[in-house]
């Protein structure tokens, strides 16, 4: 039986390589999407994207690009640090679904994990869960469900950076700064350098 198609939500940062790879090691379609929300970093992330999908051997991303002002607030919002996007997780999913089902696809991975604690609030179980049961309700009867994994969610940084190693992902090539500089250079300040940081030096 042929496996199911999966979508991967592709940022160009480790996790969701290593969720790439994995996807890609276990056989069946894989369709990556890659979501250019007007995010500092988005020139660096899709040009990481676009190199996993080459390395890891997958087809080029699906690339959708939004505008709207309000999705990139960061610190305006009182208490949230540079890189915050109101609802982020649930509007890539939603266009995950959307992708999944014009591929016939029933299998969305996203590479959320608990420690990543850099102001995304909708990356715990109770909201991905939530959103599968919302997906499906929406989905066409001719269709079998939708299925949204999170398989690096209860690892350590540690752990995913040695995943990441076993399955060759390109560590190097991918990107986790969220205020990168102009030529792409990490600003070791932010949130998602911190984290990277601690994982490869735990």
């Amino acid at each position: 039986m042929e496996k199911a198609g999966r979508v991967v939500l592709l940022s160009g940062g480790v996790d969701s390589a290593v969720c790439l790879a994995l996807a890609k090691a276990t056989g069946g379609a894989v369709f990556p999407l890659f979501v250019d929300y007007g995010q500092l970093a988005a020139p660096w992330e899709q040009k990481a994207a676009i190199a996993m999908c080459l390395r890891i051997g997958c087809p080029l991303p699906s690339i959708i690009t939004l505008r709207a002002s309000f999705l990139n607030c960061g610190a305006a919002i009182q208490g949230m640090p540079i890189g915050y996007v109101p609802g982020r997780n649930l509007i890539l999913l939603a266009l995950a679904v959307g992708l999944a089902e014009r591929r016939r696809a029933s299998r969305i991975i996203i590479g959320t994990n608990v420690v990543d604690t850099t102001g995304v609030t909708d990356t715990n179980e109770s909201f991905l869960r939530a959103a599968m049961a919302t997906a499906n309700l929406c989905r066409p009867p001719s269709l079998e469900g939708v299925t949204i994994e999170y398989p690096l969610q209860h690892l350590s940084k540690k752990e995913i950076f040695a995943l990441a190693r076993n399955l060759d992902v390109p560590i190097g090539e991918t990107i986790s700064c969220y205020a990168p500089e102009n030529d792409g250079a990490a600003c070791g300040k932010c949130g998602g350098c911190t984290l990277r940081m601690k994982g490869e030096g735990e």
